[in-house]
């Protein structure tokens, strides 16, 4: 992917070569939606070449916390009105 068509090809139904497209089918949206996703996530998507496999490398990140599983007998062992944490 050019360089100055990376911004580009974020854009809902955006399409670099409409012949290549069209013969493959597609109407330009998988990259706007992956781009909104990560973006409610609070993340990003990047768009570059890859170096040794040529073509493009898409890389997505976003913030994310360790989920830790509280164990069955810690649970058990809170009193009932504190069992529950969601339902506060």
């Amino acid at each position: 992917i050019p360089e100055i068509d990376r911004a580009r090809i974020f854009e809902a139904f955006a399409r670099l070569d409409d012949s290549r497209t069209r013969a493959s089918g597609g109407y330009g949206l998988g990259l706007s939606i992956v781009s909104r996703i990560a973006y409610w996530f609070g993340g990003t998507i990047q768009v570059d070449q890859s170096p040794t496999l040529g073509g493009a490398r898409f890389t997505m990140t976003w913030p994310a916390q360790r989920y830790v599983k509280k164990s069955k007998r810690k649970m058990l062992e809170k009193k009932p009105e504190e069992a529950s944490d969601h339902l506060a």
